[in-house]
Formats: C-alpha cells, sequence, structure tokens
C-alpha cells in the first residue's frame, strides 16, 4: 500500500500519516482530527472500532522512529504503563504500524492545561497550587520507579472533565533515553521543551528527578505569573537564561502571591539541583508546612476571587463611574495599617434603580487597583455577612472602617457618596 499522507486533519501543511500506518491499525482503531502535538509525537483522536468512546493515540513521529529499536521502545512503555497512580495519564495498549511506534490513551474532555492558560490567562493561586501538588503526587511515583519525566510543560498537563489534572507522557522519554542511547542525539532532537528545562538538562548534563522539580517549578511560576520566567529569542538564548539568570520576582509580577508560595516557587527554580527540593515528597511537605497556602484558608478566597476575574473581564459603560461616588478613608488605629493595602466594598444603590452592569463596577475599580505595582485591593463583598450582601445600602462608614481595620488595609471605597469625591475620615 502507498505511503501517501491521508489529509485527516484537513490542513495539508501539517505532518500526516502515511496510509499504511492506518492501514495497519484499521482493524482495531477508526482515527479523526489532529489534537496535538509536540517534537517527539503527534496525538490523533481514536475510536475503537465499534465503540463511541473517544481515545487519543499518540503516535512517534518519524524521525525518531528511524532512529531507535521499535521493539525496544514498546518494551519500555509497557513498563511505564504498570505505574499506577489517579494524577497519571493511563497507558491502555502500545503497538507499531507501519514502522511507527504508538500507544493509546484515554481522551481528555477538559484539553490541556495549555488550553485553560490560554483561556484564562493566570489561575487563580488555589487551583495553581492545586494543579502543582497533583503533578508532584504523580512525580512521587514515577521517581521511586526511576524514571525521569523530562518535559513537564502545560501541554502534558491534561484535564479530565472536570478539570482534574493528569500527567501525560511520563513514559515516551524514558522509553526514548532507554531505546536510543547515543542514537538518539544523532537526530538532532533534544529531549524537553526549552522554557521548561532545568540548567543541568539545558547545559546537557546528567538528570535526576531534581529536574522535574525544576520544570514544575517553571509551570508553576506561569499559572501565577501568565509567563515563563524565562524568554529569548532563539531556544539557545532560553536555554542560557535558564542557565545562568535568576527569575524575576513573582511578587513583582502579582502581588497577592504569598510571600511563602513564591519562596517555593524560588526554591524549585534553584541554578543548583542539591539547592532545590530533592524529592517530590519533600516539595509536597513544603505546600503542607505553608500553613496560610493550606485548602482551608485557600478556600475562603476562591470565591471572591474568582467572582473578581469573571467580572472584570465584561465590559461596563464608563460613563456609569460619573454616577459613582467613591469615599477613601484614611484609616488610624494602634495596630499599623497597611498603606498599599485597599478594600473595595460593593456600591451602595442611592434613588433610581442601577443600570446594567453596575454591580460589576467594584470588580473593576479592583482590577484597575491591582495593575498598580505597590497596591493590594481585597474584595470587600466577602467581608460582609448574609444580611449585608443582600442590601449594600447598610452599610454604614463605621461598619467600613471596622472592616477595613479587620483586614489591616489603611484605604477601603464604597459608593456610598452622591458625588465623585475623594476624601479621609479618621477612625
Amino acid at each position: 500500500m502507498s505511503d501517501t499522507p491521508l489529509p485527516l486533519s484537513g490542513d495539508p501543511a501539517r505532518e500526516l500519516l502515511p496510509t499504511a500506518f492506518l492501514a495497519g491499525i484499521s482493524d482495531r482503531f477508526t482515527i479523526g482530527r489532529e489534537i496535538g502535538r509536540g517534537g517527539m509525537s503527534t496525538v490523533w483522536l481514536a475510536y475503537r472500532v465499534g465503540q463511541e468512546t473517544p481515545l487519543a493515540i499518540k503516535v512517534l513521529r518519524p524521525i525518531l522512529a528511524d532512529a531507535i529499536p521499535a521493539q525496544r521502545f514498546l518494551r519500555e512503555i509497557r513498563i511505564a504503563s504498570a505505574l499506577d497512580s489517579p494524577a497519571l495519564v493511563p497507558l491502555l495498549e502500545s503497538g507499531e504500524s507501519a514502522g511507527l511506534p504508538y500507544y493509546v490513551m484515554p481522551y481528555a474532555e477538559g484539553g490541556s492545561l495549555r488550553d485553560l492558560m490560554r483561556g484564562e490567562g493566570q489561575l487563580r493561586i488555589d487551583e495553581a497550587v492545586a494543579i502543582t501538588r497533583t503533578v508532584a503526587s504523580g512525580l512521587v511515583v514515577l521517581h521511586r520507579k526511576g524514571f525521569v519525566h523530562r518535559d513537564i510543560k502545560p501541554e502534558n498537563v491534561l484535564l479530565s472533565g472536570d478539570r482534574q489534572p493528569l500527567l501525560a507522557d511520563y513514559g515516551i522519554a524514558h522509553a526514548l533515553t532507554v531505546a536510543a542511547r547515543d542514537d538518539l542525539t544523532s537526530t538532532g532532537v533534544v529531549l524537553g521543551t526549552p522554557p521548561y528545562m532545568s540548567p543541568e538538562q539545558a547545559g546537557g548534563l546528567a538528570v535526576d528527578g531534581r529536574t522535574d522539580i525544576y520544570s514544575l517549578g517553571c509551570l508553576l511560576y506561569e499559572m501565577l505569573a501568565g509567563d515563563t520566567p524565562f524568554h529569548g529569542a532563539t531556544p539557545q538564548a532560553i536555554l542560557a537564561r535558564h542557565m545562568h539568570d535568576s527569575p524575576p520576582s513573582l511578587r513583582v509580577v502579582r502581588a497577592t502571591v504569598p510571600e511563602a508560595l513564591e519562596a517555593i516557587v524560588m526554591r524549585m527554580l534553584a541554578k543548583v539541583p542539591i539547592d532545590r527540593y530533592q524529592t517530590a515528597d519533600e516539595l509536597l511537605a513544603a505546600f503542607d508546612e505553608a500553613g496560610h497556602l493550606t485548602d482551608e484558608i485557600l478556600s475562603e478566597r476562591r470565591d471572591s476571587v474568582q467572582r473578581r476575574r469573571r467580572l472584570a473581564r465584561r465590559s461596563v459603560p464608563v460613563a456609569l463611574l460619573g454616577a459613582i461616588g467613591i469615599i477613601a478613608w484614611a484609616l488610624v488605629q494602634r495596630e499599623p495599617l497597611d498603606p498599599d493595602r485597599v478594600i473595595v466594598f460593593p456600591f451602595a444603590v442611592i434613588g433610581s434603580t442601577p443600570e446594567p452592569g453596575w454591580a460589576q463596577l467594584p470588580m473593576l475599580v479592583g482590577s484597575a487597583l491591582e495593575r498598580t505595582a505597590s497596591t493590594t485591593w481585597l474584595d470587600g463583598y466577602s467581608m460582609l455577612n448574609e444580611t449585608e450582601r443582600v442590601t449594600f445600602a447598610g452599610l454604614t462608614a463605621r461598619r467600613s472602617r471596622s472592616l477595613a481595620r479587620r483586614g489591616r488595609a489603611r484605604y477601603y471605597l464604597d459608593g456610598s457618596g452622591g458625588a465623585c469625591d475623594l476624601g479621609y475620615a479618621l477612625a
């Protein structure tokens, strides 16, 4: 049979599967569209013949398939398929067709972490920490069995339908390394992705599980900051920065990141492996020891932060701002208050029925404040009692000052004034 590519993806410019490969698996699988690709493989939507459950089939790229013994590669993949962890994507089946090794895994209905980040940019702090912890728990299993992932990145963290993360591709780098040895380097293919590669990996040195800790640190940094710690015009420039430059401070990029969390990320990104967490277990323990990063306290912020992110994206007529009285109060008390912290309370509706979008204005003001480098804002809605959340008009100036003191904020804003006025009131 001819090896003429079959145009499954609808894009003739992309690398397509040869018809010989498709013919070799046609008795078991029907192949659909391409759903992902990387330097080592392409991923395709697939179905078992006669079944409707979607699967993903990952096919090794020809440049690698030509350089390694297929049977040895598949043997190592089968060893990886025996690993059992709820944090790892299960490997369902593996094989070879027309000289191209492949393996089959469940289809991730939620897409990849890359898809999520592309849509949302920076993730909620609690969600970023939860994803990191899950990936780290998968690394615990991998490292104990002698596996090093070597390619931790958003594309290799898949999401289930309810956004539970699963680490993928944990066997392919190991299988390639074992199967190819020195032959792999002759292909010109580098295992790993430059924005997430550790200094020792970038320098071509021997690696162990600590390289995955570094890569996971790059991933956590990106989830929090919205971008990777290092950039460059070429892959070589990025690798050089991994080896020599210090990552920018997270709290400069995002002031709401707790200091303890920034300290964890910076230790994960230490240049020298011995300065990082030595195991994934140790990393998980560090999250546990950072008291204000526990799930209980983070969950208290979840509703207000999620509401802020959702509402800040919506547009509100600028003309509405002129109808709101915003009062900034300077608070003086015995305990020192943070002069860079502002609490934004819901704006009271005075007189007529508000126009659509009125409730979004505090979120937009808070979002603007957060973009000021030295300012931290808190969502006052989360501090109100149930009655006050129903009618904001009952929020008095005295009550506002009391809540602001509790939040250790020197300033607060509400909409109780009748005109745009900036004033100060002593506690």
